[in-house]
């Protein structure tokens, strides 16, 4: 029964997303890689209608910050993602810097791995696009400071296990705080704005 429930509702949510992209006259349909095939659907029914054809744009799914997700044997990406139903698997705006430090100290984040872990997604799809550069302010007794400019460099020293966990976990607080921190003060500034409502959530 269960099963049967889950199924239906694969078959119900494509449509309910496609006929939001109509509804709302949608011209850029812009979600997760999750998102290709109901964007796809959506294509195709316009096609179909003659009506004006959305653009899908895609971006990689960042993993649950708990970690313990599975492999998609046909992406190849882990299934546990972040979600903002299940706050504690990710990072919400405007997040507070302790909110920040907590959630990262307490983050899935296997040494030297790359493949599912959400510290070192961060870095890659967030901190090194947005600020162009990952500083870690490592103490000078483990090796002083490291400033990454790319993800081949990062990555490299990562996979090499020259780089602690912690370390990593240091600098991503760091990267976040301040990419967060305008958000932050947006809020302040604008007191008549929630978080949920800017977002269009009740």
């Amino acid at each position: 029964e269960e099963e049967a429930t889950l199924d239906t509702s694969k078959l119900f949510y494509p449509v309910m997303q496609v006929a939001d992209i109509f509804e709302l006259s949608v011209d850029i349909a812009y979600g997760g890689m999750d998102q290709r095939r109901a964007h796809a659907l959506a294509r195709e029914v316009a096609h179909q209608r003659g009506w004006p054809t959305p653009v899908g744009i895609h971006t990689p799914l960042l993993s649950s910050l708990k970690g313990g997700g599975r492999m998609d044997p046909s992406s190849g990406a882990f299934e546990g993602k972040m979600s903002k139903s299940d706050p504690a698997t990710a990072i919400t705006l405007p997040a507070p810097s302790e909110e920040i430090a907590a959630r990262i100290a307490g983050a899935f984040c296997p040494a030297k791995e790359v493949t599912g872990n959400p510290v070192v997604e961060l870095v890659e799809y967030v901190i090194l696009p947005w600020l162009g550069s990952f500083e870690i302010p490592r103490a000078a007794k483990y090796g002083g400071p490291l400033t990454f400019q790319d993800s081949a460099g990062f990555r490299a020293e990562w996979e090499s296990g020259k780089l602690h966990p912690q370390d990593l976990k240091s600098g991503v607080v760091v990267g976040l705080d301040r990419l967060i921190e305008p958000v932050r003060r947006y809020f302040t500034d604008h007191p008549e704005v929630s978080p949920t409502s800017f977002l269009g959530l009740p």
